[in-house]
């Protein structure tokens, strides 16, 4: 995944952010059903500078197992709100295009998983 893929992707979903910036960008290990990359953003909006830190899960270029991209984020979107601790999901994208495969992108929460 290159930064000026997600740059490109930012831009055309956020118009209204400036002088945006990509960095950090870092595949997670795991995740079986997508591939699973993390990145920071940084841009100014209405005079305030902004910086979020973002996944995206973009579908394997080949998969063993099948899963529907939607109902994972419509999952989320339905946790959202709940006493459930969930990251906001903003794109949910099928055009592959952008970066060479669907995928979604939400926020990053901090913390770690426990595989077990």
């Amino acid at each position: 995944m290159q930064e000026e893929q997600l740059r490109s992707y930012l831009t055309h979903k956020m118009p209204q952010a400036e002088d945006l910036s990509i960095s950090n960008i870092q595949q997670i290990p795991g995740g079986a059903s997508r591939e699973t990359w993390a990145f920071d953003a940084r841009w100014r909006e209405a005079g305030r500078e902004v910086e979020r830190g973002f996944i995206v899960r973009r579908d394997p270029g080949a998969s063993v197992l099948e899963t529907e991209r939607d109902v994972e984020f419509g999952v989320y979107q339905a946790v959202a709100g709940t006493s459930v601790p969930v990251p906001p999901v903003y794109w949910l994208e099928t055009d592959p295009r952008w970066l060479e495969r669907p995928f979604f992108v939400m926020g990053r929460v901090a913390g770690e998983t426990d595989p077990r």
